[in-house]
């Protein structure tokens, strides 16, 4: 082995051992660049782990250097996964220059996504599982005192998320822990998520992002969120991913949040409700200066409804749209346009338009090919009809961006439409 200096070394096995986005604190809702793709593991994520095992074989030196990493992501997807890491952090310490450490201090990430369905979890064995998974999880959790990220991906488990939470709160990770990521993406978001996460705000003192979605999804109308009684305070909080109803909480509660360097907001799964529109109303009715300077740190939204476009239905969009004037992005959920909207649609602050196509499993059993091209042919034509002084990017997200990429003449059009206006289109995945 070349004599080189243990931090050349160190550069060398980073390189081999990050993929890109690891261990960020920031979040984008709309882009899976800073997620690692666990659920669905490409070759590279796989090639990505194992060269980290593969490291600490190579030499003493390398093993010094690289054994930390290993231990840096925590990827927990079962019981008996669970329990042989809880196993692994609680045998001896590992020699390091600064003396005996515990495997647990080189943790700065514990990412879940056990594959359990609901009815799975209704099951008594997978029952059982989870509170087992749940008794380790905690375990593993009070032995890592400098962890930064927890990100929790799957059906939100009471007897796994609760002794974790409580593990948390208990131990220093709480006094470490950078982004509480809970980032639940099904058709209906659980209040669970809200009720931990509000009353874990207060004792995570360093908590720079909060996820709590991210997805276009709803809250089920039976759902009662409620806000603590007690004042919020997260002083170094600087991102929320929120679904549109916690959103809504927070606003009749504005004078409880004591969040001083919140910079951006996020918000998921919004309905914008005609003839009325309710939706805007609720802004009006909640209208403050507290309310007010939260409205302007919305960055990003994303509509859930409705997905059959009429020309009322922009309006009102816009309008809500409207009460945000710093808003940066907007994905609208769309799987027809029936007219265009007249007069053409605005927005001032608008960098970034994305027409959102889920998988439609019934239109699969007509024309779906020409009806998501007609979408994305009319989206495209009313925006460019549209008033957007700073639009810059036009995203068609969702499960048909391959569809539309082999398209490559009509894909064509499109971008010379957009690129004549200086605006650039852009094809990406979005999660289900």
């Amino acid at each position: 082995m070349p004599s080189l200096p243990p931090e050349l070394w160190k550069a060398v096995l980073q390189e081999l051992a990050y993929m890109p986005g690891t261990l960020q604190k920031g979040y984008d809702p709309f882009s899976i660049e800073d997620h690692l793709d666990y659920d669905e593991p490409t070759a590279e994520m796989q090639a990505w782990k194992q060269d980290k095992r593969n490291a600490i074989l190579v030499c003493k030196t390398w093993r010094r250097l690289a054994l930390p990493m290993l231990y840096e992501i925590l990827h927990i997807d079962s019981e008996a996964h669970a329990r042989g890491i809880r196993e692994a952090l609680e045998t001896a310490p590992v020699y390091e220059e600064d003396g005996f450490l515990g495997r647990g201090d080189f943790v700065r990430q514990i990412y879940i996504s056990v594959r359990w369905s609901p009815l799975q979890v209704a099951d008594e064995v997978a029952s059982q599982d989870s509170i087992l998974t749940g008794e380790h999880v905690a375990r593993i959790v009070e032995r890592c005192p400098h962890l930064s990220i927890f990100t929790y991906r799957m059906f939100p488990i009471p007897s796994i998320l609760r002794p974790t939470f409580d593990a948390i709160l208990g131990s220093r990770a709480a006094s470490s822990l950078l982004k509480l990521d809970m980032a639940y993406h099904q058709t209906f978001w659980p209040t669970i998520l809200w009720d931990l996460a509000s009353e874990a705000l207060g004792h995570l003192p360093r908590l720079e992002t909060l996820v709590l979605t991210s997805a276009i999804n709803n809250v089920g109308e039976s759902a009662m969120l409620r806000m603590p009684a007690h004042i919020i305070h997260a002083p170094h909080l600087k991102t929320l991913v929120l679904p549109w109803s916690v959103y809504q909480l927070m606003l009749a509660h504005s004078s409880q949040l004591d969040m001083p360097e919140l910079q951006a907001i996020h918000i998921m799964g919004v309905h914008i409700m005609s003839a009325s529109n309710t939706t805007s109303g609720t802004l009006v009715h909640h209208s403050s200066m507290e309310a007010n300077e939260m409205n302007r740190k919305i960055a990003s939204i994303g509509v859930s409804n409705p997905d059959l476009w009429a020309p009322d239905d922009f309006s009102d969009c816009f309008a809500f749209l409207a009460h945000f004037p710093n808003l940066r992005s907007a994905h609208l959920l769309v799987a027809d346009i029936t007219l265009v909207p007249d007069p053409p649609l605005e927005h001032p602050s608008l960098t970034c338009i994305a027409i959102v196509q889920n998988h439609d499993i019934f239109m699969e059993q007509w024309n779906v090919s020409q009806r998501i091209v007609s979408s994305v042919d009319a989206g495209i034509e009313i925006i460019l009809a549209g008033r957007f002084p700073k639009l810059r990017k036009v995203q068609v997200v969702g499960y048909y961006t391959e569809t539309h990429k082999k398209d490559t003449e009509r894909v064509a059009g499109w971008d010379q439409k957009l690129g004549e206006r200086g605006i650039a289109l852009e094809f990406c995945r979005a999660f289900q």
